[in-house]
């Protein structure tokens, strides 16, 4: 369930650049910044060109030579915005599903969108790439690799301990590459992600609410959406975080080698900052605490955001102030 979230995460999230970089775009006449479309999401990887022949999509072979020619430019934007240092050439593919294969260190590109819809894409996946060569992805994110959903008993308190540092892991590496992705884009404008709060504020709202080209994510409950897009959105929001608080070394090498533990730091940036460490959650007994109550859920939520949409017509037994860790129940109707 996380691997799905994640990749529909993701498409909805490049549609939000493209609505936040309108907010990067200078007054006339100095440079735009490149162009994002919605064409290939970061980390959809069972994404597939468009139903069309192969004949009306394919790129031409002098495009797919810029293309190979310009993973190597991309790639020292990313090493040089992110402090990340290239350690090896990254091989290059080009096939019908984008996305950086750590097992074959390879970056595959669309062989069906042109060079420049692409770039930001690649400078996503790249940053998977830098991050790859520095603490090897698969190792590195196997430590809270099982997902809790998955488990056939009741989570233990180690169980969530594992599960929040995946989560917490997942919103580190994606959202580096989301906050290079958006770099990339709004370079050309002379903007910094670090000095540009009203896109991130964009990109928050945009994450709630959709566009429409993203029917389905529109109408999905809050508390999915929230799932699905957080890795990217807080993800990128900490990143940031960092950036300005001790700058990119603290934002990308450093917390690769000394990464946050639990989602809360990751909503919290201050809290990984001041190296605050909290006890493992005591799990109650599910069977006889909550005989009475139709849903429950761990985590943390914002105010007014979740809480109003999950638990809407019911008794919620918590206080929903800020974000804060919260058990939040949700009693089940009478009759």
């Amino acid at each position: 369930m996380k691997k799905v979230c994640i990749a529909l995460g993701s498409i909805v999230l490049l549609a939000i650049v493209s609505l936040a970089q309108s907010l990067a775009t200078p007054p006339p006449p100095a440079p735009t910044p490149r162009p994002i479309t919605a064409l290939q999401p970061p980390g959809a990887r069972a994404t597939q060109a468009p139903t069309q022949s192969s004949e009306e999509v394919k790129i031409t072979p002098r495009q797919a030579e810029e293309l190979f020619h310009s993973v190597d430019d991309i790639l020292s934007f990313d090493s040089r915005e992110s402090g990340l240092p290239i350690k090896k050439q990254i091989k290059r593919k080009l096939t019908s599903r984008g996305f950086y294969d750590p097992k074959t260190k390879t970056v595959n590109m669309l062989d069906w969108v042109p060079i420049e819809e692409q770039e930001p894409v690649m400078a996503h996946e790249l940053t998977h790439a830098l991050q790859d060569q520095s603490i090897g992805i698969e190792r590195w994110m196997k430590k809270g690799d099982k997902d809790l959903g998955e488990g056939k008993h009741n989570p233990t308190p180690a169980d969530i301990d594992n599960d929040e540092i995946g989560t917490a892991r997942e919103a580190v590496v994606e959202g580096q590459a989301q906050a290079m992705m958006f770099q990339y884009a709004i370079a050309p404008a002379g903007r910094s992600i670090v000095d540009s709060p009203e896109l991130l504020d964009s990109m928050e709202t945009t994450s709630m609410t959709g566009t429409p080209s993203t029917e389905v994510f529109n109408s999905a409950p809050i508390f999915l959406k929230e799932s699905m897009t957080f890795p990217y959105s807080y993800g990128m929001e900490f990143v940031v975080q960092l950036m300005r608080k001790g700058g990119k070394k603290k934002a990308f090498a450093d917390v690769l080698h000394n990464p946050p533990h639990t989602t809360r730091e990751i909503m919290q940036p201050d809290t990984y900052l001041a190296g605050e460490k909290i006890p493992l959650m005591r799990v109650p007994d599910f069977e006889r605490a909550f005989k009475a109550y139709q849903k429950f859920d761990i985590g943390g939520i914002r105010r007014g955001r979740a809480g109003r949409t999950v638990c809407r017509k019911r008794k919620v037994k918590a206080a929903l102030s800020g974000v804060a860790w919260r058990l939040l129940l949700c009693r089940a109707p009478e009759g």
